[in-house]
């Protein structure tokens, strides 16, 4: 029968069905206990059901989705502390870098459970029963445990604690489903295809918008600041509950305020997220290979607007919370997980809505008996939803019909154009930000980028181009014949490729990987070769390496004032155009206390620098080649108490200044609480760094 009405067939498909209501708190504990329950329905989940047709329908358990302590349950993470994420081992003082953030591979729910069950005392706990197996080990049992895993460092119990913590990256048990048989297999239980979706755009876009809402206003005149705050208050002032929506019509309105009334990196800042969030809710019909590069380029370069505008110094609140597992999620995983899941499957609007449904029914109805809330909330669910009455005000087609009207206001960005500079000064994380879309670069220059004479990169990624894929590729997944590990493996094996074949790629310096000494080794590329680089270009390439030098082990020091100097000195010049919006140089500074017990981590060896070093070194002590060891990592290294100080024999030579700074060096690391070590190895430090 014909209605002439429109029919979302994926919002009916996706709509949420109660089927468990669980009498429990939050705790993980309490909710540990309904696995069995649901551990019943997963046994059949695999048996064929006919329909109405008599066609056979198999169900397969693909994706959770929920916001982070739910994710964080299901996996068997910890709950806060520095491993936050769900899915990856970022620690949570590095999340700005996105080179690091990048890097950071994916943890499948089969690698959580090897991970856990490799340990000895681990094993034994789990099997146990313990919901927290490496909760509160005694120094025996973390000796134990450590030697279990092939680790052999450490003496007093806090280094030992601290070991473990590095070696687990936040993991604290096997996966919920699996609690009640740790050594069950995901396939056994009908899992093998079962992933937790990293990012959930209802409350990781929600919660960025309102951190940039709240922060913002402080890192703009006060002119700009009263305009945006006036516009904020209009919006939300008089709402009690605060939605996502909320914040993205928000968010939307802001924009259009400022356009053209604060500075260009503003409205870049503003304007990034405006379409950020249109992608994260977009429908699965919109995925294109044209919005995933978009969506790829739009989160990079937000990051780095985020700390061009607002960079290190928040004043609203710490920057742990506004670099936090929302900042993170959307900008290392939110990209990745739109190539394979349209963003409306994956946010938990329907599921927020249910739970809000659940709760005024218990408030209005319920005799608060517990032999009476569960029954009367089922009944009643199913008595709404069959009178038309669930959802019928409010619902997420009108919402988003609202926001896109609003958004239409706006003007575009057009393509993303990446200026010179910021290639030269970011080399690092622009490289990593290539490699997770090196299946569009595989095709060369011309295709999906091309650049001009100045060394500018261009993609053309514009939504208003009409043109959403390409003859030449690439093709795209999708979850239910790919999973994260498997595109995780696709762009290495596309980037793998640009490199055998020579593809040219839109970057000046290429960081490769020395297998033998496991350390990234910088090559010049063949991209503007005709042009000679300018020392500008060149210092700046070289200015990232040694700001960068405390996480790469090359041998710097500078103070937090002069980190944030550098940070920060560039914004608000040269504000002509769009190619020169985020072009300054976004060191990110650290802690004093942070920044000198960095200095303390053995760094790795990097012979490809040291090479360089050495011929300047020896230039200027007047050494030659054979008073220095030819193999950095063979010089007299039963003499070295520390990779510092051998590495530096290589360079310096067996000078007494080494030999009194690996010396020091090695009872900084022991006694890290004495700051009188510390500023004793920090002195002899500053002055190597002279020679």
């Amino acid at each position: 029968m014909k209605t002439k009405r429109k029919v979302d067939i994926q919002t009916i498909v996706e709509s949420p069905e109660v089927y468990i209501v669980a009498r429990s708190s939050s705790s993980d504990v309490e909710q540990l206990s309904y696995i069995e329950t649901r551990f019943e329905c997963l046994e059949e989940i695999s048996l064929p059901l006919p329909n109405e047709n008599g066609e056979e329908i198999i169900d397969i358990m693909r994706f959770f989705h929920g916001d982070n302590p739910a994710q964080q349950y299901e996996c068997g993470q910890q709950k806060g502390g520095h491993y936050y994420c769900s899915v990856c081992g970022v620690h949570a003082n590095r999340v700005y870098e996105l080179d690091y953030s990048y890097c950071c591979t994916h943890m499948s729910l089969s690698d959580r459970q090897k991970l856990i069950l490799e340990g000895a005392i681990s094993r034994q706990k789990t099997l146990a029963g313990n919901s927290k197996p490496v909760h509160q080990l005694k120094k025996p049992e973390l000796l134990q445990e450590l030697n279990s895993r092939k680790i052999y460092e450490g003496e007093t119990q806090e280094d030992l604690k601290r070991l473990l913590t590095d070696e687990l990256h936040g993991v604290q048990r096997v996966p919920a489903l699996l609690y009640t048989n740790p050594l069950a297999s995901l396939a056994s239980i009908n899992c093998d295809k079962y992933e937790i979706l990293p990012f959930e755009p209802l409350h990781d876009v929600g919660k960025h918008i309102e951190n940039i809402l709240v922060e913002l206003p402080m890192h703009v005149s006060p002119e700009e600041a009263t305009m945006i705050t006036e516009t904020i208050e209009l919006c939300l002032g008089k709402k009690e509950t605060k939605r996502c929506f909320d914040y993205r019509c928000t968010l939307i309105t802001v924009t259009n305020r400022v356009i053209g009334k604060v500075s260009l990196e503003v409205q870049r800042l503003l304007q990034t997220l405006v379409e950020i969030q249109a992608i994260a809710y977009g429908r699965d019909e919109n995925c294109s290979p044209q919005s995933v590069l978009r969506f790829h380029n739009l989160t990079w370069l937000h990051a780095f607007l985020c700390w061009q505008v607002i960079g290190y110094q928040t004043k609203k609140m710490t920057c742990r919370k506004f670099c936090g597992v929302y900042f993170h999620k959307l900008s290392a995983h939110a990209a990745i997980q739109n190539r394979l899941i349209s963003g409306k499957s994956c946010h938990a609007e329907e599921q927020e809505r249910v739970f809000n449904a659940v709760t005024n029914i218990t408030r209005s109805t319920s005799s608060y008996k517990p032999d009476h809330i569960i029954g009367n909330v089922l009944l009643r669910i199913q008595a709404e939803k069959k009178l038309g009455e669930y959802h019928s005000e409010n619902t997420i087609d009108q919402q988003q019909n609202h926001i896109s009207k609003l958004a239409k206001s706006l003007p575009s960005l057009g393509n993303t154009v990446v200026p010179f500079s910021i290639i030269t000064r970011h080399s690092k994380s622009w490289q990593t930000h290539l490699e997770r879309i090196s299946d569009f670069l595989m095709f060369g220059r011309g295709v999906w980028w091309t650049s001009n004479e100045e060394g500018d990169v261009e993609f053309f990624d514009s939504m208003q181009s009409g043109v959403d894929s390409r003859s030449e590729g690439p093709k795209l997944h999708h979850f239910r014949s790919s999973n994260f590990k498997e595109e995780e493996d696709h762009l290495h094996k596309c980037w793998s490729v640009c490199i055998e074949k020579k593809i040219l790629l839109p970057l000046h310096v290429l960081r490769l990987k020395d297998a033998t000494t496991d350390t990234f080794i910088p090559t010049q590329t063949q991209f503007l070769k005709n042009q000679e680089l300018s020392d500008d270009a060149s210092n700046d390439a070289n200015m990232e390496d040694e700001a960068n030098s405390e996480h790469i082990g090359e041998i710097a020091i500078s103070t937090p004032e002069e980190h944030s100097q550098n940070c920060f000195e560039s914004v608000g010049k040269n504000d002509h155009s769009h190619e020169d919006i985020v072009q300054y140089n976004l060191i990110m500074p650290m802690p004093e206390d942070d920044l000198r017990e960095s200095m303390l981590e053995d760094p790795p060896v990097d012979t490809a620098h040291m090479t360089a070093a050495q011929e300047d070194v020896q230039a200027v002590n007047g050494t030659s080649e054979a008073q220095i060891s030819k193999d950095p990592l063979s010089a007299n290294k039963e003499q070295w108490h520390t990779k510092l100080g051998s590495t530096l024999a290589y360079v310096l030579g067996n000078t007494n200044e080494v030999i009194e700074l690996d010396h020091v060096r090695k009872k900084a690391k022991d006694q890290r609480q004495d700051k009188f070590l510390l500023d004793s190895y920090m002195y002899k430090l500053a002055v190597i760094q002279t020679k």
